[in-house]
C-alpha cells in the first residue's frame, strides 16, 4: 500500500484517540471504541499529559511534577483501556507535551488512519489553555481527524 492510499484509506485500521483525563476526552474515547469495534480496527490509546494537570503540579511542589503526571497518564491510559468492548484490538503509546504535537507526531509514526480528539468548550482559561494545541491537531494532521463534541 503507496503513503497516499494509507493516509486516505475509506475504512479506518488503526484509529488513534488521545486519553489525558479529562472528562470531554471520554465522549471521544467512547467513540473510537465504537468505531475500532464496528470496523475491526486496532485502537491506539495515546496518553498525553493534559495542559492544566501538568500546570497545576508545578504550582504545587509538595511532589516532583514529572512523575506524577507520568503516572497519573499511565493510569488514565490503563483505565480506558479496562473499559473498552471485548475483543477490541489496542496497544499503548505515550507522548509529551506539546499535546497537540504529540499527537500529530504519533499518528504518522503508528500509521493512524483516523484520530478521533474532544471538542472541548468552556470559559476563557480553558481556551486559553486549549486552542492551541486543539488547532495544531487540526492544521498538521497528516490523516482525518474525527472531532466530537462534549457531551
Amino acid at each position: 500500500m503507496t503513503d497516499h492510499e494509507r493516509r486516505f484509506n475509506p475504512v479506518p485500521r488503526r484509529i488513534l484517540v488521545p486519553i489525558d483525563g479529562d472528562p470531554p476526552s471520554e465522549g471521544a474515547f467512547a467513540q473510537a471504541a465504537s468505531l475500532a469495534e464496528a470496523l475491526d480496527a486496532e485502537l491506539v490509546l495515546l496518553g498525553v499529559e493534559s495542559p492544566p494537570l501538568v500546570e497545576a503540579f508545578a504550582m504545587a511542589a509538595a511532589v516532583p511534577a514529572a512523575e506524577a503526571v507520568d503516572e497519573m497518564t499511565r493510569e488514565h491510559v490503563r483505565n480506558a483501556r479496562d473499559r473498552l468492548p471485548a475483543g477490541v484490538r489496542s496497544r499503548s503509546i505515550f507522548g509529551s507535551t506539546p499535546e497537540g504535537a504529540s499527537i500529530v507526531d504519533a499518528a504518522d509514526a503508528e500509521a493512524a488512519d483516523l484520530v478521533v480528539v474532544a471538542m472541548r468548550r468552556g470559559g476563557e482559561l480553558s481556551h486559553l489553555l486549549r486552542d492551541g494545541e486543539d488547532r495544531y491537531v487540526l492544521h498538521h494532521c497528516p490523516v482525518p481527524v474525527l472531532v466530537v463534541p462534549e457531551a
